[in-house]
């Protein structure tokens, strides 16, 4: 979730219950509302973001990295949490996220 200084605040546990779930699916739609998120293709495991992504910094990166993983994780249903960060106009991959290596940026 976006906080009252523009960081970003994920739910603070892995997805398990429907009430974890549905934490997830609110920082998703915080992060599309305030035009940080452009699309999702879950099918691929990637998220499209825009250039409202560039300016935050690597923990908040790492911290959206982990709900878009785990959101995509769910919503495929397999439970393996991963996802390439692409910029929506460009194509370029900006970071990968996985529950298991974790966070790295390539920008």
């Amino acid at each position: 979730m976006i906080g009252r200084s523009g960081g970003v605040h994920g739910p603070s546990r892995p997805a398990s219950r429907p009430a974890d779930v549905a934490e997830y699916d609110k920082a998703i739609e915080d992060l599309k509302r305030v035009g940080v998120i452009h699309r999702i293709d879950v099918s691929l495991n990637r998220v499209y973001v825009t250039d409202a992504w560039l300016p935050a910094t690597v923990e908040e990166k790492r911290t959206m990295g982990h709900v878009f993983a785990t959101y995509i994780g769910h919503h495929k249903g397999t439970g393996l949490n991963w996802c390439d960060v692409m910029h929506f106009a460009t194509g370029r991959r900006l970071a990968k996220y996985s529950q298991s290596l974790g966070f790295e940026q390539f920008e």
